[in-house]
């Protein structure tokens, strides 16, 4: 296999793409805008978008590639939104499906707490989407054992928390 042309940006992506969710190209910046847009309608079901959770899906939609316009606009979206005509509006949300409640479940989670209206605002979403119960409480579980096996490979490679580089 030659070595890549591609560009920093691509090889960026490709590889976050392919390393995380195994696609061999990734998505177009236009499909991020309801992708983002839904997660902070879900993190916002509670009645209060924490920063922590707007903090979140604006690193999260960056790192995959979202445009600064974007970005600037979800920094003042008020999250308020329908989520049902929200997701009507791009039918490739629903290709990602999975993906979009596995993301609800870590950026509702940003602030510490998943609240239960976050959670039922995420199995109402995965119900229209046609996800059943079971996925979802499987996709929690896996996030739950994620957080777990990061903190075991925090102290693992950096035991000293004090002595980290970064």
């Amino acid at each position: 296999m030659p070595v890549t042309n591609a560009s920093y940006d691509e090889l960026r992506l490709q590889f976050l793409f392919r390393e995380f969710w195994g696609f061999d190209k990734p998505p177009t910046p236009s499909n991020f805008e309801v992708y983002a847009k839904a997660l902070l309608v879900m993190a916002n079901a509670d009645g209060e978008l924490a920063d922590e959770e707007r903090n979140y899906v604006l690193s999260l939609i960056a790192g995959m590639g979202g445009q600064p316009a974007l970005i600037e606009e979800l920094r003042n979206y008020p999250a308020t939104e329908d989520i049902q005509n929200l997701l009507s509006r791009d039918k490739d949300v629903h290709a990602s499906a999975r993906a979009l409640v596995f993301d609800a479940i870590r950026a509702c989670s940003a602030d510490g707490i998943l609240h239960p209206r976050e959670l039922a605002k995420i199995y109402e979403v995965a119900r229209d989407l046609s996800i059943p119960p079971e996925v979802v409480d499987e996709l929690q579980d896996l996030y739950t054992r994620m957080r777990r096996n990061v903190g075991q490979l925090f102290q693992l490679t950096y035991p000293d928390p004090k002595n980290r580089p970064f």
